[in-house]
């Protein structure tokens, strides 16, 4: 388990306890990226109350990465028969690739949506190879589930609609306008949640995306973050490999006139190396190879498996891929590496920190030195122990927390804390403490600083202790070493303007008039910047 895929998990915590799908029950906040993702672990924990959400998370990563990878191959098969290849042995070329790569193994048991993502990418896979070789399909089940995809994770629109191109050409021919009902089926589920989003989070896209800024760019960190995949791992080897199999393929299926078959192949390239792109521009990620993972993974979908006859130049490229997977399974592994960007091996990191080897539970963290546990248990125990308070750490150490000032009566939560790292921290404090992510992952203010130096990518903004006091502290109960100045400028920001409707929207009890008030609202506090000095914010508002 990652801190990351604990976020998830107190998300779900609060949904199991009746606060709904947010990860503080005072502020209505979208701390996670993929909602489908959520809602699996929650509707797992139903049936199987008897497992942790830790064993849940970790076993449903594995279980839909071998989904994915399975209708991936299925998928792979049906395209070959399609390309009246002779051959009667099917070589697991891509399904290679995938298999001995560490990072797949890595962030399929993380906790995280890596597995549930390769698993939307195989079965749209098979389900549009069943489509276009007319093996019984059901293309309105095949629109449902590739509408799935920004529900799965927002970039995955990206293939999304790369793959409903591929399913509407393959029908127009026979159902001509018709064909357009297929749209109504894919945008049904993405609009009602996306209604839903602007509604109760008065947000247009996850808090995640606000506080990464994913409408910027930041290529110098993203080319090192694609560069960084590439040379730890060889991958530039089975990646040529992957080449030759494709450009094989797609002569075999245009010279079969296996066309709607080669559109198919066509696309699914196409997507992975924008999504690629896309990824290089946003800047990657802090976890090494992860956001790059789906590209891969869907290059290697049209030839997971491929027949080696006739087309036996093909034989070179299986060997090589072979030879390539026997040094990956065994050797390649991420190193440590001097860069003016951080990119961790989260595992192994993760490893060293609890002494073992396969840290799930949430009692396997807590030998890690960073307190998040420790913390975590700290404040549980405060929040059911009477009184509300604001508690605070100095930034520059790792000391005993401090009560710092006495927290508002109007909080359902008892205890306010701010942290760096907030998924071991989060679960463990349970829900009447309200965990203030000085990044922004799962705080609103925090989310619309701005990006003042490239570092840590989702960590790079840090939202001062003036105005966790100003939001959540009793007036006049603030600790000495605050500047006056700013806890008063950060009061009257969030007392006026933006910043107070942004509150409003957030906390406000969610009437049907606050909905659709958050629903035409969500535009603009989408839009909201807030400047890290409250000063200049309450000047701004």
């Amino acid at each position: 388990m990652s801190d990351d895929g604990f976020i998830n998990l107190r998300v779900v915590d609060n949904i199991q306890h009746g606060f709904g799908p947010v990860f503080n029950i005072d502020e209505r906040v979208e701390a996670y990226t993929s909602p489908l993702w959520i809602a699996i672990i929650w509707a797992l924990s139903v049936v199987a109350p008897f497992l942790s959400l830790e064993y849940i998370a970790v076993g449903a990563g594995i279980a839909l990465s071998l989904v994915g990878l399975a209708a991936g191959t299925r998928g792979s098969l049906l395209l070959g028969h399609r390309g009246r290849s002779d051959s009667r042995i099917a070589v697991p070329v891509g399904a290679v690739v995938v298999a001995t790569l560490a990072p797949f193994w890595d962030f399929a048991t993380s906790g995280l949506d890596t597995g549930l993502t390769f698993a939307w990418l195989g079965i749209c896979f098979m389900g549009l190879a069943s489509v276009v070789v007319d093996r019984g399909s059901r293309p309105r089940l095949v629109a449902v589930v590739v509408g799935l995809g920004p529900l799965v994770r927002p970039d995955l629109g990206i293939f999304a609609l790369g793959f409903l191109i591929v399913l509407m050409v393959s029908r127009w021919a026979e159902r001509g306008p018709r064909t357009l009902t297929l749209l109504a089926w894919a945008a049904a589920l993405p609009i009602a949640y996306q209604v839903f989003r602007m509604g109760y989070f008065a947000a247009v896209v996850p808090n995640t995306a606000l506080a990464k800024d994913a409408g910027q760019a930041d290529w110098a960190r993203g080319w090192f973050y694609l560069k960084d995949l590439l040379t730890t791992y060889w991958l530039w080897i089975p990646l040529g490999a992957l080449a030759a199999c494709l450009t094989a393929l797609l002569i075999r299926l245009r010279s079969a006139g296996a066309n709607r078959a080669a559109l198919l192949v066509g696309v699914t390239m196409a997507c992975a190396l924008l999504h690629a792109l896309y990824v290089v521009r946003l800047g990657g990620d802090f976890m090494g190879a992860r956001m790059l993972l789906p590209a891969v993974f869907a290059l290697a979908l049209p030839v997971a498996v491929v027949g080696l006859s006739p087309a036996r130049l093909l034989v070179p490229a299986a060997l090589v891929v072979a030879a390539w997977g026997v040094v990956s399974l065994s050797t390649l592994r991420p190193h440590a590496r001097a860069s003016p960007y951080r990119i961790e091996d989260t595992r192994e990191s993760f490893i060293q920190a609890t002494n073992n080897l396969h840290p799930v539970s949430l009692q396997d963290f807590r030998g890690i030195p960073f307190l998040w546990l420790q913390d975590g248990v700290t404040l549980r125990r405060l929040s059911v122990s009477g009184g509300r308070r604001v508690v605070l750490r100095p930034r520059t150490s790792l000391g005993p927390l401090q009560v710092a000032a006495r927290a508002l009566p109007t909080l359902r939560a008892h205890v306010v804390e701010s942290f760096e790292a907030i998924g071991i921290a989060g679960f463990a404090a349970g829900p009447y403490v309200h965990i203030v992510d000085v990044h922004g992952l799962a705080d609103p203010i925090a989310a619309r600083l701005p990006i003042t130096s490239r570092y840590e990518a989702g960590h790079e903004k840090q939202l001062g202790q003036a105005w966790v006091l100003a939001r959540f502290a009793v007036p006049g109960s603030a600790p000495q070493g605050i500047d006056p100045t700013q806890l008063a400028a950060a009061r009257a920001a969030l007392s006026c303007g933006s910043l107070r409707d942004l509150t409003r929207a957030l906390t406000q009890p969610l009437t049907v008039d606050r909905f659709f008030s958050n629903f035409t609202d969500s535009w603009s506090l989408s839009a909201l910047h807030v400047p890290q000095d409250p000063r200049r914010a309450h000047k701004c508002a």
